[in-house]
């Protein structure tokens, strides 16, 4: 995943899964963290405003992972941007996939 680089997170078919088992394995690379800070971004990006490719929950595990494992603050900066887009618009957010 390392060697992937920013598209790491886009060659993965459900990134956000692969998040989740690596970090139970304890696993996590920090490039591929920083690679999925890019793809939230971008994924907020091509929704287009429609809703449908991030959850709330997604994103705070992804922030929490970053978090712990102090990721730059340009990877933050692109999270911190998908996460005002899902929360403060409802861009990119699936709400069937969140938890009720």
């Amino acid at each position: 995943l390392d060697a992937a680089g920013e598209s790491a997170a886009e060659e993965v078919g459900e990134p956000f899964r692969c998040l989740d088992f690596l970090r139970r394995r304890r696993e996590l690379p920090s490039g591929f963290l920083e690679s999925l800070c890019s793809y939230a971004r971008k994924a907020t990006r091509r929704s287009g405003g429609r809703r449908g490719l991030l959850t709330p929950e997604d994103l705070a595990e992804l922030d929490a992972a970053c978090e712990a494992r102090g990721v730059d603050s340009d990877a933050r900066e692109k999270l911190d941007h998908a996460i005002r887009s899902v929360v403060c618009f409802g861009v990119g957010w699936d709400e069937a996939a969140s938890p009720q």
